[in-house]
């Protein structure tokens, strides 16, 4: 080999261990930030689930922790401090990955992020006590004297009996995955069965997840009641004005139809989740993806819980400030149908997380219930615009199932409620159950359903997992064999 060829092998072969040391480099570089993200989220979703169920659901935090390791195994190794006099939890793994989530009732609890802690702390809080109002009654909207209307002697107790045994009963030969809470049935006005685990009872606030985005849909009605939103809006955000963004309407986001490429897949880098634990203005980071192209024709539906929070957004954005906004949620929304002690959670940049985070008890869920039940009024009063039920209750034409997240076949999608009807197919959710059934569900199968044909809402609270934990049309249709049919 001459002098020459042997100087380009040798700058080849330094050369090459270079690049194969960038790489190397690169790649230890890249498992670093990918282990420390996986850290932070681990410990963001153990410090904000923590700090909410202790808080306010009053659970002990050993259970708590128990629960958050199913759904996460990691939650294990993490070191959880709970402050009982500020309400605050503190979450690390080895020492590392440190965040930490504070309690502001009726604002629940809310993960701090850098440079947000002085916004947090100033965020207004609704005065509850004294705010100027035209409520409703704080007390029961429902009758619990079972005398009324006969029930005794219309509704079959045998029936019932086998519906709520079904209910608090587990699967034989196995752990307990159905794990029932709560359970409230209310026919024509009365209550027919109110039912709680040992561990909770009335008073206790339970998490609907994503139940709470059927609340925002009320929450918007009451908005566009009032006049100021309207479903035909577009040019929605300034961000969205240069693309296709911009011809986004509200309406389309209330049904999924806003075509944004956001994944609501719950791997552990996901973007649903990057949203509710790495991120400090939820409805802005998922405003920022761009909307997808639709092949051959095919909708843009795509159930996203980041859509929700961009409605959100939209919500907040509907007023001069946040003052007038969290008095809105009580004052115009909680307050005029007797809801006293719920509590809603907000991400750090002040803006309602109403994809997945609303506290309440049973019969305040209930509540929501006969607003819709009645149609959008209260006690006379009309709340929300005419027509606004129906129109919520009209399934979303391009609507899609995804069998591959577990959709049921024949499932509907209105205006962020869950419907019965038949789709294009001819086939429903639930066959059994009447077709104007409209349902807010929840993940580990929380449910408030209404079924204005036989005047019944239904409230359901759990903690249910796996094929065996829970079947609701099972349930209800249990429930309404109880029941005259007229």
């Amino acid at each position: 080999m001459t002098r020459n060829n042997t100087q380009r092998h040798t700058a080849r072969c330094r050369l090459a261990v270079v690049i194969v040391a960038s790489l190397v480099a690169a790649c230890l570089a890249g498992a670093g930030y990918i282990l420390r993200d996986l850290g932070y989220r681990v410990t963001g979703y153990t410090a904000k689930q923590a700090c909410s169920f202790v808080n306010v659901t009053g659970q002990p935090l050993d259970a708590v922790l128990g629960e958050l390791q199913e759904d996460n195994p990691l939650v294990k190794y993490a070191e959880v401090v709970w402050n009982p006099d500020t309400g605050a939890v503190h979450a690390s793994l080895l020492g590392l990955f440190r965040n930490t989530a504070v309690y502001r009732p009726p604002l629940g609890a809310v993960l701090v992020y850098p440079g947000y802690e002085a916004a947090i702390d100033a965020f207004p809080r609704p005065n509850i006590s004294t705010t100027d109002i035209r409520s409703g009654h704080p007390g029961p909207f429902i009758s619990t004297d079972a005398a009324a209307d006969a029930l005794p002697v219309r509704v079959d107790p045998s029936a019932m009996a086998k519906a709520l045994a079904y209910a608090f009963s587990e699967p034989s030969g196995g752990a307990a995955t159905r794990r029932t809470r709560a359970l409230l049935v209310i026919w024509r006005g009365n209550i027919l069965a109110e039912r709680y685990h040992p561990d909770f009872n009335e008073n206790s606030l339970l998490l609907g997840w994503s139940m709470s985005k059927s609340i925002l849909s009320l929450a918007i009605g009451r908005r566009i009641h009032q006049g100021a939103m309207s479903l035909e809006a577009t040019e929605l955000r300034p961000e969205w004005l240069q693309d296709d963004r911009r011809t986004i309407s509200l309406e389309q986001l209330l049904r999924m139809e806003s075509g944004l490429k956001f994944s609501e897949t719950y791997s552990p880098f996901s973007d649903v989740l990057t949203m509710l634990y790495r991120r400090p203005d939820m409805g802005r980071y998922a405003a920022s993806f761009k909307r997808g192209t639709a092949a051959d024709g095919a909708s843009p539906w795509s159930y996203a819980s980041g859509t929700t929070n961009i409605l959100s957004d939209q919500l907040r954005r509907s007023f001069d400030n946040d003052t007038e906004y969290v008095r809105f949620l009580w004052r115009d929304v909680l307050l005029p149908i007797g809801i006293r002690t719920a509590q809603l959670e907000f991400d750090a940049g002040g803006t309602w997380v109403a994809s997945s985070y609303v506290y309440a008890t049973a019969r305040d869920w209930a509540r929501f219930g006969k607003l819709v039940l009645d149609d959008g009024r209260w006690e006379g009063r009309r709340l929300l615009p005419k027509g606004w039920i129906q129109k919520s209750m009209t399934p979303t034409a391009g609507y899609r199932s995804n069998e591959a997240a577990g959709d049921p076949p024949g499932l509907s999608y209105g205006m962020q409620w869950w419907l019965n009807r038949k789709n294009a197919a001819g086939e429903n959710w639930m066959p059994s159950i009447p077709e104007d059934m409209i349902t807010a569900w929840g993940h580990f199968h929380q449910y408030m359903t209404v079924i204005p044909s036989r005047q019944l809402i239904v409230v359901r609270l759990g903690l249910s997992k796996g094929p065996d934990g829970w079947d609701y049309e099972r349930f209800l249709s249990l429930l309404l064999s109880a029941l005259p049919h007229r």
